[in-house]
């Protein structure tokens, strides 16, 4: 036995050191070489698709226009908290208010920046996962570029790709946040500078992401533990006989760590000073009322569904089904991954799978507590949690093929999984929401031509119907563009907290609602009416009077079913799915036309 054992920081750095095969390095890339090109041909594309989606999103209405007003008013009340919960609590914290404000207020306070924003923010976490995987080996730098692709296909419309609400914060980065918790564990740089600061601001953005970031912040910590104790026990043993040796055993990155979490404190302040100074958001998180648990059964279900070969998170749908009898294929890529890592002592990889596991535990976790799984954006973290497991699983069984075959495969799959998303994007349906945007802000242009409102006058506004709070938070927005002073109601003003002046006195009162073509002459004799905007001419009424009055007589149809007729997953009458079909697809048309009325003093 030797009088001294090797230095631990050797040991690390060797655990580090970059995979050579046939004497050449793999882990850092030529500028020219394939998989850098790979990579930048990849981001250039996810560039392109993210511009087309930004110009087919619009400016958004309902919880995207909220969060706009939120920001547009920043520098009048600065946050404390995050975005509003419709459970009746603030999420953790500001972090991503902050971080879309800076840009918007720099560039003229523009919608399109929050989008581009937004752009830039999954380009740069799909990025970050590439790099700290590629510092270890360039396969795995391509698995995780790829993953990240992958995961933009989760949105229920294409288009949302640059929608930046706060459920969609983590599409991309929990996934990278398994790797920057993997880099932490292997003592690397990137992780301990980025992991905590990127934790928070998921758990500020949304508390959904709360016990995945805590679940992968403790393994990483018991992880470093483990691995001191056993560097502790090596030492002790191999050092028999001479003097003891007080100096830290692992070759921890202490000024990158300190860097991390003074970032993640830097983070945490203001919600720290609101539980200290005000009314306590966590007694209120703790207090929420959100229904009966689905369970553990439900949850796994759930997640046996996300492993299928193809997963319930995957395509457009707004729903996340559970599959009555799901068979989870894809697991079988961890779990073999799992035994070759072990059997061929690859601890890099172990760490890596023992992280995607926690990971994926966590979205079990997280699924079984909620109440119901409605939506998709309910359960962003666990295609992530999922998809960072299938590629620490799928990288220990690639490395058991030939090198050079594997690499080319694995270079070619992330532009073209870029190209399938750009397509997606290119032919996605139009939002739903867009023409309520754009008639917003055609209501908002016929309200400017007010000789009131013109001169100076205080507008309050209210709705009367669903349509009328859809636009109303982007009405607002618009009119004070236009340079009237707009102000929105009590509910309204608790969601942005912002002072828009609850009180009506002394404000010209305008009541907003939507309506059809089937209703516009009503609406245009009506008294008190402020201003009209139609998103339909004289020519095209007839035919979507036509249209609108089918829709009616199909919904009549479908109320004057059983209500056992739609029970199952889908409807098993050929002639119940045909009027469900027929229903949607006239909905969906009926959607585009869209007529906002503005009325005075709510008559």
């Amino acid at each position: 036995m030797p009088d001294h054992a090797p230095p631990v920081t050797a040991v690390a750095q060797t655990e580090r050191a970059p995979r050579v095969v046939r004497g050449r390095r793999h882990t850092r890339l030529s500028r020219f070489s394939l998989a850098g090109a790979s990579t930048a041909i990849t981001v250039a594309i996810l560039g392109i698709a993210g511009l087309i989606a930004a110009q087919r999103l619009g400016v958004g209405v309902k919880d995207l226009a909220i969060l706009e007003n939120r920001i547009s008013v920043i520098t009048d009340q600065f946050p404390l908290l995050g975005s509003y919960s419709r459970y009746g609590f603030d999420h953790p914290g500001p972090a991503q208010l902050y971080f879309l404000a800076i840009p918007y207020h720099l560039f003229g306070a523009a919608t399109i920046v929050l989008a581009l924003v937004t752009l830039g923010w999954q380009l740069g976490m799909s990025l970050l996962s590439w790099r700290v995987a590629h510092n270890r080996d360039v396969l795995l730098g391509m698995l995780a570029l790829l993953g990240a692709v992958i995961l933009l296909f989760q949105y229920p419309n294409a288009i949302e790709l640059a929608s930046w609400w706060n459920p969609w914060v983590g599409v991309v980065g929990t996934f990278t946040l398994v790797f920057l918790a993997w880099d932490a564990a292997l003592l690397g740089k990137w992780g301990a500078v980025a992991f905590i600061p990127l934790a928070s601001y998921l758990v500020q953005a949304h508390l959904g992401y709360a016990i995945t970031c805590a679940s992968l912040t403790v393994a990483v910590v018991c992880i470093l533990l483990l691995r001191r104790r056993r560097a502790d026990r090596s030492h002790v043993v191999a050092g028999a006989g001479t003097a003891p040796v007080t100096t830290a055993r692992l070759a921890l990155p202490w000024r990158h760590w300190l860097v991390g979490l003074a970032l993640g404190l830097l983070l945490w302040l203001p919600p720290i000073w609101q539980e200290l100074s005000g009314d306590s958001n966590v007694v209120a998180i703790l207090g929420r009322e959100s229904g009966d648990a689905i369970g553990a059964a439900d949850a796994s279900r759930f997640m046996a569904s996300a492993f299928e070969l193809v997963p319930n998170w995957f395509g457009p749908d707004v729903l996340s089904p559970i599959s009555q009898s799901p068979i989870p294929v894809l697991l079988i890529l961890p779990v073999a991954g799992t035994v070759v890592a072990w059997r061929r002592r690859r601890n890099v990889a172990l760490v890596g799978l023992v992280l995607g596991w926690t990971a994926a535990l966590a979205a079990w976790l997280s699924t079984a507590m909620l109440s119901d799984l409605t939506v998709r954006y309910l359960t962003v973290w666990a295609p992530a949690s999922v998809m960072a497991l299938l590629v620490m699983g799928t990288w220990p069984l690639l490395e058991l093929l030939p090198a050079d075959p594997v690499r080319r495969v694995a270079c070619l799959l992330p532009p073209v999984a870029a190209a399938a998303l750009l397509v997606s994007v290119m032919t996605a349906p139009p939002n739903e929401e867009s023409a309520a945007a754009r008639a917003s802000i055609g209501l908002a242009s016929e309200l400017a031509q007010d000789p009131q409102l013109a001169g100076g006058a205080a507008v309050y506004l209210s709705h009367r119907d669903a349509m009328g709070a859809t636009v109303t938070a982007r009405l607002v927005l618009e009119l004070r563009r236009r340079g009237i002073d707009a102000y929105w109601n009590k509910h309204a003003a608790e969601l942005t907290h912002a002072s828009y002046g609850a009180d009506p006195e002394g404000k010209v009162r305008l009541e907003v609602s939507g309506f059809t073509p089937t209703q516009e002459d009503e609406i245009r004799s009506g008294a008190d009416v402020a201003a009209v905007y139609t998103s339909w001419d004289q020519q095209e009424a007839p035919e979507l009077l036509t249209v609108h009055a089918e829709l009616a007589l199909v919904y009549e149809q479908l109320r004057a079913l059983p209500p056992d007729a739609f029970s199952g997953p889908e409807p098993v009458d050929p002639q119940v799915q045909e009027l469900v079909e027929r229903a949607a697809e006239l909905s969906a048309q009926a959607k585009t036309d869209v007529g906002l009325v503005a009325v005075r003093d709510g008559g």
